[in-house]
């Protein structure tokens, strides 16, 4: 099998890095104003539902991103071949079995069901990312303009 497919996805897969650390960022700033709003006694509930939903979703990008990140590994792997064979992919499967990183027994998959499920998860881990800058925004936003209303 030709690996320009993999070249791809792994190239694809190195940009999670990126995507996590701008979480990271989202997500110790939702812990900051966090602590700042429990320490100074300020705020409201609805704002600490906000920033612990902020954290929630760091935390689940995170999950993603260390997924990602293995996936993103073993891909780099495969794309340094010319060529991938099945037995390639069986020998991958019998070493993620025996991790447990598989289970054992599931039916073979193809190649492009592996890519396209890597690209699945970094899609989600983009997503997680994307749906923190979302809340920040509108959390900045809606407590900025009350604080401009007075």
């Amino acid at each position: 099998m030709d690996n320009t497919r993999v070249k791809i996805c792994a190239g694809l897969l190195a940009q999670h890095h990126n995507v996590h650390l701008m979480s990271c960022g989202l997500t110790a700033s939702g812990v900051l104003a966090l602590l700042v709003m429990l320490i100074g006694s300020t705020g409201s509930a609805a704002l600490a539902v906000a920033l612990a939903a902020i954290i929630l979703l760091g935390t689940a990008e995170t999950v993603l991103s260390i997924r990602v990140g293995f996936d993103k590994e073993l891909w780099t792997d495969l794309a340094r071949k010319p060529t991938i064979t099945g037995a390639e992919l069986a020998a991958l499967d019998d070493a993620l079995s025996h991790f447990r990183l598989r289970k054992t027994g599931n039916a073979k998959r193809s190649l492009e069901s592996r890519l396209s499920g890597s690209l699945r998860l970094f899609k989600r881990q983009t997503w997680l990312c994307g749906a923190q800058v979302v809340l920040i925004l509108c959390t900045v936003g809606f407590y900025g303009l009350k604080g401009l209303s007075g």
